[in-house]
């Protein structure tokens, strides 16, 4: 909190810009998922902790699901159906929960006690950050074009990640929705990741793939996890290849050159390691001098 002191603190309207800007640069510094929670890229998967079922009402569940019967349902299946649905979603909850309070954290500290108590009634950080920015944050239409253009030319390059790329992309598309929320519609974020992620070769034949569906405003969310799964094969793959090549040029390469300077001591020490003999088959070479051109 000592930090946050030399922050300037939001008065109102006179100096939101600064504000918003130094608020930003710490919590991005802190973690930069705080700052997608903050600005609602990262959204609560759920509404609150799901209650743990009894034994008994996973097994109906579990047959339900499965078409199976009660009795056939094994210990080891209602622990794996407790696991998936409830233990991993309570965790994921609690993740963004912690992500959530650490928001709040920063974003009051960051506030005169005059602004703090317009948003005393909120429980989600995104959804409080919004009502500020849209109360004491002046419409720029220069500021909206300079993040619009910073999202459309975020392209996926050779040598990119493919999760941070993801995430800045994120990062600046909820950025620039914030100034402007309605002008950047679901058809064209599909489109535009589309032809950035085919700025980078290896993605050809994904991008063949991919197509936007103008009547389905989720399906973004679907090609992005596509893209990821795409992404970490072909690295995969690309690494098992480059070992593969390494571990065949090793086994070809022949005698190392500790015997060839070996068999040179001895033909000199028999004084028949003339001079154009040398040029054919050169020191440190070891067989035919044709040897390392045939690899």
């Amino acid at each position: 909190m000592e930090v946050l002191d030399d922050i300037t603190k939001l008065k109102g309207e006179s100096n939101f810009g600064i504000w918003q800007k130094d608020l930003e640069c710490y919590v991005q510094y802190q973690d930069p998922d705080l700052w997608l929670v903050m600005t609602g890229a990262i959204l609560p998967p759920m509404s609150d902790y799901l209650k743990v079922p009894s034994e008994q009402e996973v097994r109906f569940n579990i047959s339900a699901e499965e078409g199976t019967n009660l009795d056939e349902i094994t210990s080891a299946q209602v622990s794996a159906w407790l696991r998936t649905n409830n233990i991993e979603k309570n965790k994921e909850f609690a993740d963004w929960s912690k992500l959530n309070a650490g928001c709040f954290l920063f974003l009051l500290a960051s506030l005169e006690d005059s602004i703090k108590i317009f948003i005393e009634e909120f429980d989600v950080a995104s959804s409080a950050y919004d009502y500020i920015c849209a109360t004491w944050g002046q419409k720029n239409p220069q500021l909206f074009q300079q993040k619009y253009n910073k999202w459309v030319s975020c392209h996926y390059r050779q040598g990119g990640n493919a999760a941070g790329f993801v995430r800045k992309r994120k990062r600046l598309l909820h950025e620039a929705q914030r100034l402007n929320p309605n002008i950047i519609h679901a058809s064209w974020q599909q489109a535009q990741f589309v032809y950035t992620i085919s700025m980078h070769p290896g993605t050809e034949s994904l991008v063949t793939r991919l197509q936007p569906n103008l009547n389905d405003a989720h399906i973004l969310e679907d090609m992005i996890a596509e893209f990821q799964s795409f992404e970490y094969s072909r690295h995969y793959y690309s690494a098992m290849a480059t070992s593969a090549k390494k571990n065949s040029n090793s086994l070809t390469a022949g005698p190392t050159s500790k015997h060839s300077k070996s068999r040179g001591k001895k033909n000199d020490s028999k004084g028949k390691h003339s001079k154009k003999s040398h040029i054919k088959n050169p020191k440190g070479v070891p067989g035919s001098p044709y040897s390392y051109f045939r690899r």
